[in-house]
């Protein structure tokens, strides 16, 4: 695979097509497009050529947004903390540990770390592995999907995978008192297959802590995802002798009152019961579907966004754009280049300025496709229509 800095537009700025979980989490949630190809695009400034060179407009942070995700770390950091104060520090393992200031009470950030480092002789089962990071751009991820040569049609640079960093990895065994073992496990291609009865290779199971108490579909899209990316991490270094990922990662949802970890360990509970309480802690579905979500995201969806200049692809305005950092709400009366401004390219203003269908209630994508093709492109031209326009007969 070239550099980075080997693509670039000839003026020294790059445009790479970045894939990372943002991109899974978001295309689950929206199902647009053009919300994936904008978000392939990294939004720091290291990127902000790339952008420009583009076209695109600067993403819209919506106010608070930085409040709700500082309470997000926060909340993160509270249960990293209860896991060691449950299961003790030898069993938390990652980077170096800084004990924070919390509203919550005691928290612990722990720095992010390389899993490779980890997954040596002294792995203890029953350790919960905590912001270690790992390469998911393998020949084994592309080679599953076909994306081995795969760009961008208007962008030079080839499309990269950002290294993937589950909050929590939980490392379970055979024999590990009270834990949830899988008879099944996850494969680099987004499949679930049996293991052989006899199977004694270690089970990563990952998890991610939210703050929502009711995790949505797309949180459990980006832990399918993570799972795939592992599969084919273990599969590129030669460790699926020895490691399989297990088919239920969990989400550890946030709540206002005691969890059953907290409750077990007041009843003086230890090993297998406290291990069973972390489990009950999880809210869990069946991956299979999420898996097959990340299939088409990877193997139909993405190719074709890639193969798709940026204007040409389809958009619409619906409800589950909200909190779309692409759709333009006027929190403020003009435009800007503020964070939280709004842009005329943002989805939002363009349909208001273009009268696109998307703007009439009711009316589905499937719907508004068929009027294009009668010869009815926009709000003022449907306006303007008989009411016996075959057009309206046609979907």
């Amino acid at each position: 695979m070239p550099a980075l800095s080997d693509t670039d537009f000839g003026n020294g700025s790059r445009c790479v097509p970045r894939f990372d979980k943002t991109c899974v989490t978001q295309f689950v949630s929206t199902k647009c497009e053009k919300q994936l190809r904008f978000s392939l695009h990294p939004t720091a400034t290291a990127f902000r050529s790339e952008r420009e060179a583009l076209d695109l407009p600067h993403p819209q942070v919506r106010p608070n947004l930085a409040a709700i995700q500082r309470a997000g770390d926060e909340w993160g950091q509270a249960k990293i903390a209860d896991l060691e104060e449950h299961f003790g520090a030898s069993l938390v393992v990652g980077g170096p540990k800084t004990v924070v200031a919390s509203a919550t009470g005691r928290a612990l950030r722990v720095s992010a770390s390389a899993l490779a480092e980890h997954l040596g002789p002294q792995l203890a089962a029953g350790t919960f592995l905590v912001e270690c990071e790992f390469d998911a751009d393998t020949n084994v991820l592309r080679q599953a999907f076909g994306l081995e040569e795969i760009q961008a049609v208007d962008a030079p640079g080839p499309l990269v995978f950002a290294r993937a960093r589950p909050d929590i990895i939980e490392v379970i065994t055979a024999d590990l008192p009270g834990a949830r073992v899988a008879r099944q496990r996850v494969t680099p291609d987004g499949g679930v297959e049996d293991l052989p009865e006899d199977d004694t290779r270690v089970q990563l199971r990952i998890v991610d802590v939210k703050l929502t108490s009711e995790p949505g579909p797309h949180y459990f899209a980006e832990l399918a995802y993570y799972a795939v990316a592992l599969a084919g991490w273990l599969a590129e270094h030669g460790l699926e002798d020895r490691f399989v990922v297990h088919p239920k990662p969990g989400v550890w949802p946030g709540s206002e009152s005691a969890g059953p970890l907290a409750t077990a360990r007041a009843a003086g509970a230890n090993g297998a019961r406290m291990r069973a309480a972390f489990n009950d802690e999880l809210e869990t579905v069946p991956l299979t579907i999420f898996l097959a979500e990340v299939r088409r995201l990877l193997g139909e969806v993405l190719p074709r966004v890639l193969a798709t200049p940026y204007p040409a692809l389809q958009w619409a305005v619906t409800p589950r754009c909200q909190g779309c950092e692409n759709l333009g709400q006027r929190f403020y009366p003009a435009p800007g280049t503020r964070a939280s401004d709004w842009d005329e390219r943002h989805c939002l203003p363009t349909a208001a300025r273009t009268g696109d269908l998307c703007r009439i209630p009711y009316v589905s994508q499937g719907s508004t496709r068929v009027l294009r093709q009668r010869g009815l492109p926009d709000v003022a031209s449907v306006a303007q229509a008989s009411l016996t326009d075959s057009a309206f007969e046609a979907h």
